[in-house]
C-alpha cells in the first residue's frame, strides 16, 4: 500500500495557477468581519457566543471563530 502527499501538488497548483490562500479559505475571524461589518471586534465576538447559528463554528473553547465569508451582515 502507498500513500499520496497531495500538499505538495496543492500547493505547486496554487502558485502555478495564481491561487492566493484567501480564495480558498471560505471562512473569517472575528477581525475580518468586524471590518467587512463596521463594527468592533468585541460585538462580533459576543453575537458569536450567543449565535445559535451552527455555521458560525470554533474548534474549541477560547480559541478564534470562524464565520463564513458569504455570511449575512447580522448588525443591519
Amino acid at each position: 500500500m502507498f500513500t499520496i502527499d497531495f500538499s505538495k501538488y496543492f500547493y505547486y497548483n496554487c502558485i502555478n495557477n495564481n491561487i492566493k490562500e484567501e480564495d480558498i479559505m471560505a471562512d473569517m475571524g472575528t477581525k475580518e468581519a468586524a471590518e467587512l461589518w463596521g463594527v468592533k471586534q468585541r460585538k462580533v465576538q459576543d453575537w458569536c457566543r450567543k449565535s445559535n447559528d451552527p455555521r458560525i463554528t470554533q474548534d474549541k473553547p477560547r480559541s478564534p471563530w470562524h464565520i463564513p465569508k458569504d455570511y449575512p451582515n447580522p448588525f443591519k
